[in-house]
């Protein structure tokens, strides 16, 4: 078979944090031979695929396949000289992909751009990018998985986005105290108007080295301006209602930086 493109463990139980060292590879002559696997880690296993082609190979699948998807996957092996290449139990390599199935993701790529009005540099996209590479090394662990089984729908998602966003202010509110707190803190309002929508809009950011002198910037909100005018008043009185979110509520003791608007 081609050289891999994937290698994955089958189960997390043989991805462990031992080191692997050649001269105990898989010693056809040592009686622990079979418990090597569990301490192999996939990625020692690849370099050695790559770097040793004579002395490790991928073996076909002959096996019968629960889905059709394990017709494109092996095992790694190691070879010996006087037997058949012994399987590493517990991990599966891919074969390289072929044009047809290349062909048709590209198809897939383009068909979507094109119904859905996307740009064409979505597909590069970096998170796009490793979220499609999580769901290959999932059905590479558990076989054909159907697609609605792992991605979430607009709500579940939008619920989730919501949730680490209270769980993240939490943690910044406790990392600000220190700051705040020994006046070595800065905080940078912006205000702009959506010329469409005609909606005002506070931002803040905030800058500071915290006590292990590292810095830290937070863009801490964006948030809709509803007072009824811009006046110094009511931007203080916006100020006041986005910073008690972050537990600051006497604003006579910050440091601000603005520009001219």
């Amino acid at each position: 078979m081609s050289s891999p493109e994937i290698l994955s463990p089958i189960s997390t139980r043989h991805v462990a944090d031992a080191t692997l060292h050649t001269s105990t590879v898989l010693s056809k002559d040592s009686p622990a031979s079979s418990q090597h696997s569990d301490r192999i880690k996939y990625s020692e296993i690849q370099s050695f695929l790559k770097l040793q082609p004579k002395k490790y190979v991928i073996i076909e699948n002959a096996g019968k396949h629960t889905s059709h998807c394990w017709e494109t996957f092996g095992f790694p092996a190691l070879v010996h000289k006087d037997a058949d290449p012994e399987r590493i139990d517990g991990f599966v390599s891919s074969a390289q992909l072929k044009e047809s199935e290349i062909t048709h993701v590209k198809h897939l790529e383009a068909e979507w751009i094109c119904q859905s009005i996307r740009p064409f540099s979505i597909v590069e996209d970096a998170g796009l990018r490793k979220l499609m590479q999580e769901c290959i090394s999932i059905g590479a662990l558990h076989g054909d998985v159907k697609v609605d089984e792992v991605l979430r729908g607009a709500d579940s998602i939008a619920a989730y986005i919501s949730k680490l966003a209270d769980q993240h202010r939490a943690l910044i509110t406790e990392e600000l105290k220190e700051p705040v707190e020994n006046d070595a803190i800065a905080f940078c309002p912006d205000m702009w108007t959506d010329p469409i929508r005609q909606i005002s809009y506070l931002g803040i950011t905030t800058t500071f080295i915290n006590n292990q002198y590292e810095y830290r910037s937070y863009d801490l909100c964006c948030a809709p301006f509803e007072e009824e005018n811009k006046s110094a008043e009511n931007i203080i009185t916006a100020l006041q209602k986005e910073l008690k979110t972050f537990s600051i509520i006497d604003l006579s003791m910050l440091k601000f930086v603005s520009d001219r608007g």
